[in-house]
């Protein structure tokens, strides 16, 4: 955001054409800033990538926690079984905490790709947004450069 405030000054300090919104400002300084901008993306698309993998961890976690509560039900069913011989129970409690392991894995992988995929938009959008702006701006300046030639070779050709 720096960096575009800074060519938008650029631009409000250039010299003024007199009786129209033209303006001249050094190309250089502008190239310059349009560098330093492609630079800067980079940082966006990395934090980008480092809420994908964070992301990713999430649901590496939960997936342990659900092997983790399937395991302890497995010990407890086979525990009642080989011990009480309730195998009924058993399979009832180890079925019950297999599908809140299941719920809660489907939970947090959804929730963890709902808030990758919002941080994702949200940069996206950003960057188009800063694009877009740059790319007007770029645009605006070489319209006005194309008329300040079209406007010396005039005048060249009728004299003055």
């Amino acid at each position: 955001m720096q960096l575009l405030d800074d060519l938008e000054g650029v631009i409000a300090r250039g010299r003024r054409f007199p009786g129209s919104s033209k303006v001249t400002v050094d190309g250089q300084l502008v190239i310059s800033l349009i560098d330093e901008l492609r630079v800067s993306l980079p940082v966006e698309l990395q934090q980008a990538r480092r809420v994908v993998q964070e992301r990713q961890q999430i649901v590496i976690e939960a997936q342990d926690e659900a092997r983790r509560i399937l395991d302890a039900a497995q010990e407890r069913a086979n525990y009642l079984v080989s011990q009480e011989g309730i195998l009924g129970e058993a399979r009832q409690r180890s079925e019950q905490r297999l599908r809140e392991a299941d719920q809660n894995a489907a939970r947090t992988i959804s929730g963890s790709t709902q808030f990758a995929l919002s941080v994702i938009e949200e940069v996206e959008g950003t960057l188009r947004k800063q694009l877009d702006e740059l790319e007007a701006a770029l645009h605006q300046q070489l319209h006005e450069l194309e008329r300040a030639r079209e406007t010396l070779v005039e005048r060249e050709r009728s004299g003055v």
